[in-house]
């Protein structure tokens, strides 16, 4: 039993790992995304 508890603990965190790192990534992409947007229309903004 308390060998399911460890592997359950264990797999749930593993889990959140995941998801807070998968968070972070989306966070990044986004960022990047929006500082690309930023650079491709500082021309079209300062012509």
């Amino acid at each position: 039993m308390i060998q399911i508890n460890a592997l359950y603990a264990h797999t749930s965190v593993l889990g959140y790992k995941i998801e807070c790192g998968s968070a972070i990534l989306s966070l990044k992409s986004k960022l990047m995304a929006w500082c690309g947007i930023r650079e491709f229309f500082k021309p079209i903004i300062h012509a």
